[in-house]
């Protein structure tokens, strides 16, 4: 076997070499059928606790040895990573208490094993976009010491994730099995029961179309058009010209996908100065600012 005699006190160019090779096979196309525990075993700085996570899961190999520096030396895990662990273990029991499906039936039994299916896939979300970040310490800049920690991920991102989800929702009734009342989902191309994905969220009724039921449902809903939601991301368009920014894209709260454009005068403070002694003045100025509400 190629790591057959493989010492527990390998050198430091040993152990280089391994995880240099480690970090080629994990970026590669093909799973490498080398040891994930053994990679674990010789990534210097981690605790205990690290390196069991390291070894139960193999997905953040990678992503520790990408912030090795070269040779792996001047590293190592510190700082205050956020406690995931304790976030899901205190959700789960905050939130799916409330869903308990102890003594509940029908439709209620139904909304409560939906609710608790839909709560562990946002639990999933989280942990499994966790990030590594690391920051550097040394003279000027050199980061010839790095300190990594792990961050939960950005609202943004959690939000982008689960509504993707939202949009692939998965339709489910309640079913007994055995006598356990568990969710099944069926397709309109397979007439057989199956359990719904575990990864994606689920719902028992559709969603009302609002637009359809009541054609100006979103009439004087304020907005933003979405180009100028582009041109305010990258800095090309002043936020502060559209009151209410941040808003969401008119193309897409609409009902109609039609807007109207309304532009208004305000007076405000400006070239301020300070006056010896002791006052601060101020001129005058009109803004000209812009509202974008839905026609329906």
């Amino acid at each position: 076997m190629l790591c057959r005699g493989l010492s527990l006190r390998m050198s430091d160019v040993g152990r280089a070499l391994l995880l240099s090779w480690a970090f080629i096979s994990f970026t590669m196309d093909e799973v490498t059928p080398f040891p994930n525990h053994i990679i674990c075993l010789y990534i210097p700085g981690l605790n205990d606790v690290q390196r069991d996570l390291c070894i139960r899961y193999p997905k953040l190999v990678p992503i520790i040895i990408q912030e090795v520096p070269p040779l792996f030396y001047s590293w190592q895990w510190g700082g205050c990573s956020d406690d995931v662990g304790f976030g899901v273990m205190l959700t789960r029991a905050f939130l799916d208490t409330r869903n308990n499906a102890t003594n509940k039936t029908g439709n209620e039994l139904e909304a409560s094993l939906v609710n608790l299916h839909n709560n562990a896939v946002g639990r999933t979300v989280v942990s499994d976009n966790m990030q590594v970040k690391c920051r550097c310490h040394g003279a000027s800049g050199s980061c010839a010491t790095r300190t990594c920690y792990s961050q939960l991920p950005t609202v943004r991102d959690i939000s982008t994730d689960m509504k993707i989800k939202y949009n692939h929702s998965v339709k489910v009734t309640a079913h007994v099995n055995r006598g356990t009342t568990v969710l099944r989902s069926t397709s309109s191309s397979n007439t057989e029961a199956v359990s719904p994905p575990v990864d994606s969220l689920v719902h028992v009724k559709n969603s009302v179309k609002y637009c359809i039921r009541q054609n100006d449902y979103t009439a004087n809903r304020s907005c933003i058009p979405q180009n100028i939601l582009t041109q305010i991301e990258s800095n090309e368009a002043n936020p502060t010209h559209y009151p209410g920014y941040p808003l969401p894209a008119c193309e897409s709260l609409c009902c109609s996908g039609e807007y109207e454009t309304e532009e208004y005068t305000v007076s405000t403070t400006c070239y301020c100065h300070f006056v010896w002694c002791c006052k601060i003045s101020c001129e005058e100025c009109e803004k000209t600012l812009t509202r974008y509400k839905c026609t329906g």
